[in-house]
């Protein structure tokens, strides 16, 4: 994180002439960006494999108290993987393994899932199994089989999860005892899905794992795929020094691993045409807190976890758990307190689940081509003959037909609105309540700072988001998202900004929409992998262009503005300013600081006025 702040906003600075850049305390070794294809892909790079489909389904330890409430959820995902089934002693399916919660127990918590038409799974084992696991209880395949069967029919559900860690990896006879099962199983129901859920390291399988997935080809099951446990690396991968852990890193090198094993080890039923495994493979994070001290799954790094799992077409991607992504976690205790991400919830829930649910989503893929020429008009009638693939407008003015006629001429039309400032002439201004207006912005008139934190601010941006994909915008451009750096009025912290910007992206998300970073450069190093493009003001005139690089480096669109009146009156300056933004990878235009249309000075396709 960044510990040193803007002295002002960037606006600000425009107006007094503050020249100071801002100075970070943190060394950025900018070859992390550099890796190549560790960080230069996104869910917009689905492009590569449009026909890949991964499907998210979190978790859900059935019985932590209090009971999960679905309830909360069947807007965000319709797809549950159900834990644990075990045994309390005897061949007999119970939840948890505990002998109250037979599988009649939870018919109202189940059946009611089946009706929201999404894919349910069910999974035995886990770490808790030991000696509860029913392959080891069931003194033969047969009745194991009759074990089985009893959860399937109960349900009437036709997906099922087998998690085997910790002693169970070695209990040979239990395992061939589960598979001779399976097969027995798959005989029976012809619509039957099988998966094996796995630990795993930075290097990929174990000895035993890969003995034991041989062991299933061998016994002739059909396997729908092998889900990756990628979690709980020991403090041989850092989880003694927190500034080690690179949790995603370690997350892609395991599914690379695990690819190169399996190309050995698999039919070439389950390959694709290169030979290679991903479209078999599921990526099973835990959020927050791992069992490994020190051990954190943070949102970046899920983020950036789930964007590999799209782009390499694995077939699943899911999360332990969903009781855990809460403002209050659900069956953990006091002691539990740091499974949560601590500075993450305020009164967001499921954000995880938000987050992981664009696996999901058919979002507008960017098609944007370099050079990224684009053009910015907020204010009187929209140009529409300017030799721009980009057309930036504003979200309230511009009107449904215009932006149609725009898509005709194949522009991109991105959506501009304040998200973080009160402005009294939109039509939603009366939705504000009085309590969550800040200070005046310096240099604007009847503009106010918004109080991020509050539900009824996220509640209006959420509408106003819907009202851009109404109109048919492709993008939005939300505003004055760092007020975290500026006296608003409030004690906004980073977090606050942080959240409330990757709140802005994944809402944009859902709603098919791709969005924007609006300046915020003490904030890209962690929202680049959430944001499409970023847009700054300014980077060439204020020196600090070096924060927008990760997005050049991630191969994403990186639209600067200038306002400088040296550059229109010094045609000198102007071709300096395009020769070091060409070099930096920015994509730059010369504007009048109203944005009114009234002239521009493109380093891609020149001068218009």
């Amino acid at each position: 994180m960044f510990k040193a702040l803007f002295a002002c906003s960037i606006l600000f600075l425009i107006f007094s002439g503050c020249s100071s850049a801002p100075q970070d305390e943190k060394e950025q070794d900018e070859s992390e960006f550099l890796e190549g294809e560790a960080y230069a892909f996104d869910l917009n790079l689905t492009a590569k494999n449009p026909d890949a489909k991964t499907l998210f389904s979190p978790y859900v330890d059935m019985t932590a108290w209090p009971f999960f409430d679905f309830n909360k959820t069947n807007n965000l995902t319709h797809n549950y993987t159900l834990a644990f089934i075990n045994s309390a002693g005897e061949c007999s399916p119970r939840w948890g393994g505990f002998e109250e919660y037979d599988m009649e127990a939870f018919n109202e918590r189940v059946t009611p899932l089946k009706a929201l038409f999404g894919q349910l799974t069910l999974s035995f084992g886990g770490a808790a199994a030991k000696e509860k696991a029913l392959a080891s209880v069931c003194e033969d395949a047969e009745r194991l089989f009759e074990a089985y069967k009893t959860a399937i029919d109960a349900y009437d559900i036709h997906s099922l999860d087998f998690d085997i860690e910790g002693v169970m990896l070695e209990d040979s006879q239990a395992l061939q005892k589960r598979f001779d099962a399976l097969k027995l199983l798959q005989q029976t129901y012809d619509d039957l899905h099988v998966t094996l859920t796995l630990p795993v390291m930075p290097y990929g399988f174990s000895i035993t794992e890969r003995a034991l997935i041989k062991q299933a080809v061998d016994a002739n099951i059909t396997l729908e795929g092998v889900n990756l446990m990628l979690m709980d690396y020991s403090v041989d991968y850092g989880a003694d020094d927190p500034k080690k852990l690179q949790m995603f890193q370690y997350a892609k090198e395991a599914i690379e691993a695990v690819n190169r094993q399996l190309k050995d080890i698999l039919p070439s039923k389950y390959k694709d045409e290169e030979g290679n495994c991903y479209g078999f493979l599921g990526a099973v994070s835990m959020i927050g807190q791992n069992d490994v001290e020190n051990e954190f799954m943070y949102r970046s790094d899920f983020s950036k976890l789930r964007d590999y799992a799209v782009m390499r077409g694995m077939r699943l991607f899911s999360f332990w758990s969903l009781n855990r992504d809460r403002v209050e976690c659900d069956g953990c205790s006091v002691d539990d307190s740091t499974m949560l991400e601590p500075s993450l919830y305020g009164k967001e829930e499921f954000v995880f689940t938000k987050i992981g649910a664009l696996s999901n989503v058919t979002s507008k893929v960017l098609q944007w081509k370099q050079p990224y020429s684009w053009y910015w008009q907020l204010s009187d009638e929209i140009k529409k003959d300017v030799p721009a693939e980009i057309y930036d407008v504003d979200l309230f003015d511009v009107n449904a037909s215009t932006i149609e006629q725009l898509h005709a001429k194949d522009k991109e039309v991105v959506c501009y609105f304040s998200a973080g400032s009160y402005e009294s002439w939109r039509e939603d201004a009366g939705l504000f309540p009085s309590e969550v207006l800040g200070k005046g912005l310096d240099g604007w008139e009847d503009e106010k700072w918004l109080d991020i934190r509050d539900e009824n601010v996220r509640e209006i941006m959420k509408r106003r988001m819907d009202l851009a994909a109404s109109k048919g915008c492709d993008a939005i451009e939300a505003d004055n998202v760092d007020g975290f750096n500026n006296d608003t009025g409030f004690d906004l912290t980073y977090y606050d900004q942080l959240y409330f910007n990757q709140f802005l992206n994944v809402e944009a998300r859902r709603r098919g929409l791709l969005s924007g970073l609006k300046n915020d450069a003490l904030q890209v190093e962690e929202l680049v992998h959430f944001f499409d493009f970023s847009l700054n003001e300014s980077c060439h005139e204020l020196h600090n262009c070096r924060y927008y690089f990760p997005f050049v480096q991630m191969q994403k669109p990186a639209l600067n503005a200038e306002y400088d009146t040296s550059y229109v009156e010094d045609e000198d300056a102007f071709s300096t300013l395009c020769q070091s933004s060409k070099e930096e990878g920015f994509s730059t235009i010369v504007m009048p600081l109203e944005l009114d249309g009234s002239f521009i000075k493109s380093c891609i396709f020149g001068t218009i006025k």
